[in-house]
């Protein structure tokens, strides 16, 4: 079991970026780490390029606001690893998934992954439901039936598995 976060090296991609700030707050929480102290701890989790690239920004912010904080580190490594394109591009995969051969919990957990880049769009269930919905597969849209009453993205999900599980049934009785 990982208790501590591997290093920031520096040339990871958005995921493994988003996925390093989780681990590195997951610790912070687990070990009651004070804001004080976060960025005397933090300076163990740097290596390579991150470690040049954070010595260059935190020698710029203590110029010009004295201390850095957590919250300095924090904006600068969303400008590094989050820009606008990269949430530009991350906001039109998640408008434009489709679940084309994914299984309903693959397809769930790729819906899952993308909003933290458009958080502006997933914000309400109905929403969810509704980009959830106008992506699935031919086969589960158009066997589900869609109830007058509004339903909830959970709900929409538990029965799309119903109907994929229904399906495969129903081709394992035709195909043996």
């Amino acid at each position: 079991m990982e208790i501590a976060p591997k290093p920031l090296l520096g040339g990871e991609n958005p995921e493994e970026a988003r996925n390093w700030m989780f681990r590195i707050e997951s610790a912070f929480r687990a070990f009651e780490c004070i804001e004080e102290k976060k960025m005397e701890v933090l300076e163990f989790f740097f290596d390579g390029r991150a470690r040049l690239w954070w010595d260059a920004k935190a020698a710029q912010a203590s110029t010009e606001r004295g201390r850095v904080t957590w919250e300095d580190f924090r904006q600068q490594f969303q400008k590094l690893y989050f820009p606008p394109a990269v949430h530009q591009v991350r906001s039109m995969e998640f408008l434009t998934l489709r679940q084309g051969s994914m299984t309903i919990d693959e397809y769930q957990q790729r819906f899952i992954d993308l909003p933290p880049y458009s958080p502006h769009i997933n914000e309400s269930d109905t929403s969810k439901y509704d980009i959830f919905f106008q992506g699935l597969n031919q086969d589960i849209y158009s066997q589900f039936v869609v109830c007058d009453d509004p339903t909830s993205y959970e709900t929409l999900v538990n029965r799309c598995r119903q109907v994929e599980n229904k399906n495969r049934r129903a081709q394992l009785m035709m195909f043996g």
